[in-house]
Parts: structure tokens; C-alpha cells; sequence
């Protein structure tokens, strides 16, 4: 089994991130309003300026009923999760 890294984990979570937005079909701003963010927050991440908070990873799992555990350790885009 792989070790992951914080930074391994960073990037699962914001490319997460991005697609789970794109497949909610959500603007920025009404995404940041359904995970209770601030739409920069949101931009910045996107950007790869910042990382997610694991409480807005939190919030993200309850919004698309994924798990912490798919969120951190596998990328949504790569078919592993339907939501």
C-alpha cells in the first residue's frame, strides 16, 4: 500500500474540489454559498493558491455524501465516487 503525503492528500482534496463544482454545474459563489465559504476561498483553491480547510472538505462530503476518507485518498474525476 502507497503512503500518501500532505501533499498528496492537498491535491486529492482540491482537484475534489474543482470536480465536484463542475459536476454540481454551481458558480463559484453558489458553491461557496452551499458549503457555507467565501466564493475567494473557492477561487483561491481552484488557482492552487490555497488548500482546503478539512472542515471544508467536511462540508464538501456532506453536500455530495462522499466520504472524508474518497475525498482525501482518491480524485473523484477518476470515476471512483458517483454522486
Amino acid at each position: 500500500m502507497q503512503t500518501l503525503t500532505k501533499e498528496d492528500l492537498d491535491i486529492n482534496a482540491t482537484a475534489n474540489i474543482k470536480f465536484a463544482r463542475a459536476q454540481l454545474k454551481l458558480t463559484q459563489i453558489k458553491f461557496a454559498k452551499a458549503l457555507q465559504a467565501n466564493p475567494k476561498t473557492i477561487g483561491a483553491i481552484e488557482e492552487g493558491r490555497t488548500t482546503p480547510s478539512p472542515h471544508l472538505i467536511y462540508r464538501l462530503s456532506l453536500l455530495i455524501k462522499v466520504s472524508l476518507q474518497t475525498l482525501y485518498f482518491t480524485k473523484l474525476s477518476d470515476g471512483n465516487a458517483k454522486f
